[in-house]
């Protein structure tokens, strides 16, 4: 004989299902930094240390910090690939670094455009500090190009 599953049965098991996983905090990070780099640059205002600015920068060291973090788990303390979690990494890495390394640009070229020279000079050269390898050769030049338009602008 077969037995039927009660209705509250069924009904307790599919609200039970667990969420969505959460996405990963690099990715929170960077939409949040998104949006500050980008009302900091729709400001009116051009003081370069307004809530904004600050608020923006903040964001910027919160992802910076991630990609770190990041690249901290992806290898070991002695250069060799190390646990499950390095794959993972990677892929953050690799989905967020380039994103990353576009968005401290922009934020250099919102301080450029406020003229705010220091700000805009210390995004460009942490773009080019951080920022290091073969795949990112085109932020970096896109930050040497800023801190140019700055050196012409002084002089």
């Amino acid at each position: 004989m077969k037995r039927l599953v009660p209705a509250t049965a069924l009904l307790l098991f599919a609200c039970t299902t667990p969420p969505p996983p959460e996405p990963p905090r690099i990715a929170t990070n960077y939409s949040q930094a998104s949006n500050m780099v980008a009302q900091f640059s729709a400001e009116t205002d051009s003081k370069c240390d307004s809530y904004l600015a600050l608020r923006a920068q903040l964001g910027v060291t919160m992802l910076l910090g991630d990609l770190h973090l990041h690249s901290k788990t992806a290898f070991d303390q002695s250069g060799r690939l190390s646990n499950p979690q390095m794959n993972q990494s990677l892929e953050l890495l690799n989905e967020f670094g380039g994103k990353s390394a576009d968005l401290l640009v922009r934020f250099g070229d919102a301080f450029r455009k406020k003229g705010c020279v220091k700000e805009a000079e210390e995004q460009y050269n942490n773009t080019m500090e951080t920022f290091t390898g073969l795949s990112y050769a085109s932020y970096r030049e896109r930050a040497a190009l800023g801190i140019s338009a700055l050196n012409r602008k002084a002089s």
